[in-house]
Order: structure tokens, then sequence, then C-alpha cells
């Protein structure tokens, strides 16, 4: 009966729903209409947390988050959400998006650096840890390693061949996220990195 806490990082805004830093907030909204669980909440404001929560009942509690402050004040809706469930860093995963892995590459990992990624520098800060999981998602094109500044890079949407590709990098995402919940961190990263 573990509760896990699954964090899909984002920016809140239409103006940002179809970006490549939203790829978090992507993954858990498709995590969610993928799920065949009996008890199954979809996403709701949280006023208290300052998230979108939905909540899934499956042996233990699922909790699926998208913090609504921004990507670089992540680590505050984060943290408050895993002291108000009370959930262990071992149950903690991180989903977002990778400059430094290639578009589409998908890579989990554990107790890793921030890697330049302002939402994951947040919550290790905020955390007072890094020992928590991390599903990264690449986003990096021969685009973003021309003279384009980084952060309108992953501010800008993906182009009309990627999101052709995105449906199937989306889909391995969420087939990962099952396999941590259900078999742990190690079986996970010999089948998915």
């Amino acid at each position: 009966m573990e509760n896990f806490l699954i964090v899909g990082l984002g920016n809140p805004g239409n103006n940002y729903k179809e970006s490549r830093h939203n790829i978090g907030f992507m993954v858990l909204e498709e995590l969610l209409k993928n799920l065949n669980l009996i008890s199954i909440k979809n996403f709701s404001f949280n006023k208290k947390l300052n998230v979108e929560l939905s909540k899934i009942k499956d042996s233990g509690n699922i909790y699926l988050i998208k913090p609504l402050s921004f990507m670089n004040l992540s680590g505050i809706p984060t943290l408050a959400t895993k002291k108000y469930f009370d959930i262990d860093l071992s149950n903690i995963l991180i989903v977002h998006d990778d400059l430094d892995l290639p578009f589409g590459q998908i890579k989990i990992s554990k107790n890793s650096g921030a890697g330049g990624h302002n939402g994951v520098k947040s919550i290790i800060e905020h955390l007072h840890s890094k020992d928590f999981s991390r599903l990264r998602i690449g986003i990096s094109t021969g685009l973003s390693r021309q003279n384009i500044p980084t952060e309108k890079f992953v501010l800008s949407n993906f182009s009309k061949e990627e999101q052709q590709e995105l449906k199937k990098i989306i889909s391995s995402c969420c087939e990962c996220i099952k396999c941590f919940i259900e078999h742990g961190m190690e079986k996970t990263m010999n089948e998915f990195n």
C-alpha cells in the first residue's frame, strides 16, 4: 500500500500548452487516459497546493500533479504536495523535458543533478535533496543547437513532423511510469534506458 507522486513539469496557460517545455503536462494527461484502474479522478485545481491534481486508487494512492507555479518555482507546489500526502522521496517521479537528450529519447534516472533545468533545480532546492527519480524526455534538435536562445527554444511548439512522433514518445513515457509504479526503479531503468 505505497503512495506515489508523479509530477509533470510545464507552465500553466494556453500559450504554453503545446510547447516543448510542457511535455511533462502532456505525458500526465495521456497517462490518465491510459490507466485502466478502478478509481480515477480527473485533474482538478487544488488551491491549497497550487496544482492540477488527479488521484488514482490502485493498491495505494497515485497522485499526479501539474504544478501551476510556472516552471522556475516548481519546487514549491511539489514540496507542498509531498508533505500533504506524506510521500517518500523514493516514490516521487518528476517528468520533464531535457535539452541534453535528442528529440524522442527518454531516460530514467535517480539522484542526479538539475542539468540546467530550472524546474528540477527548484525541486532539488525545496526538497533539500536530489534523491528522487526523473523521467527525462529529449527535446533537442538541430534547431536547439543553432543561435536560438535556450529559453526561446524550450517555449517554442513542436514542429508538425515532431508532433507526428510525439504520440509514440508520450506512449513510451506512460509505459515507463507504469513500470516505475508497479516494479520499481531498477527494473524500469533496465527496460527503458
